[in-house]
């Protein structure tokens, strides 16, 4: 990631990373947390394993045939 941007820019981008992947982590928790208590945990593990592997896919057809 700190790669792509130039060397004056690293410090905000790796703040914004480290700021995203902690909101994305906590929400995460809350939401799926919810979705645990009303649907279970095994199917909420079949949501997040459908998620994912949709996020998967669309990184994979993105990066390498686009």
């Amino acid at each position: 990631m700190l790669n792509v941007v130039t060397p004056d820019r690293r410090s905000g981008a790796s703040a914004t990373f480290y700021n995203m992947l902690d909101i994305g982590t906590s929400s995460g928790i809350i939401l799926l947390g919810s979705v645990a208590g009303s649907i279970g945990y095994v199917n909420m593990y079949y949501y997040v394993i459908g998620v994912m592997v949709i996020f998967i896919a669309f990184f994979m057809f993105n990066h390498f045939v686009l």
